[in-house]
């Protein structure tokens, strides 16, 4: 996690991403909101897996997952440990 490491002093090549989730605008598709929590009135909504309460479809946690794969890339480390 890259909360919990030296910025400077470690060999990561990946930080792994465990707070948060991928919210992000949705809305109606041909009249449907699929996996998209929207308020009557509104245009857009937002992502979810309940169409009556906020639910993100998909969390971060140890590991790999879906919002943010296999986490965030220390570009530094990768040049330096790329193979010549």
């Amino acid at each position: 996690n890259s909360t919990t490491v030296d910025k400077f002093q470690n060999g990561c090549i990946f930080y792994d991403v465990t707070q948060g989730d991928n919210q992000s605008v949705c809305k109606k598709l041909q009249g449907t909101a699929y996996d998209c929590l929207i308020a009557k009135g509104d245009k857009y909504g937002v992502l979810s897996t309940s169409s009556s309460t906020l639910a993100p479809a998909y969390l971060t946690h140890l590991g790999w997952d879906f919002p943010s794969g296999i986490g965030s890339v220390n570009a530094y480390n990768l040049v330096m440990g790329w193979p010549e």
